[in-house]
């Protein structure tokens, strides 16, 4: 199916229709965020990721919240450790090699 045909569906289903790519321009511009949204050095995928990725928007559409950032809060080492103590509080954490050598956080 190509790319206009789901256009088409989702604009019978939903307000407004975007690709990724263009909400992020459209959301770029209306909050003044002065990031770039494509990068020349961005791979192939990537891009045709944000191209294909279809947004549907309903009205009236809740505004995002206007101190809404895309930095990164946590290091890497942090999101690592979450990650293994959800996978601990899982049954059968003892089966995955991520948690050997962990125990429960407290």
């Amino acid at each position: 199916m190509t790319k206009n045909r789901v256009c088409a569906i989702f604009e019978h289903l939903y307000d407004d229709v975007f690709s990724l790519v263009d909400w992020l321009h459209q959301f770029r511009n209306e909050r003044k965020f002065h990031g770039e949204v494509l990068l020349e050095s961005d791979s192939p995928s990537y891009r045709n990721l944000l191209e294909t990725t279809i947004i549907g928007v309903t009205s009236p559409a809740k505004p995002l919240p206007a101190g809404i950032t895309f930095s990164q809060d946590s290091h890497q080492r942090e999101i690592v450790l979450r990650v293994i103590e959800r996978l601990y509080n899982r049954k059968g954490a003892g089966k995955n090699i991520l948690t050997l050598g962990f125990g429960p956080v407290s």
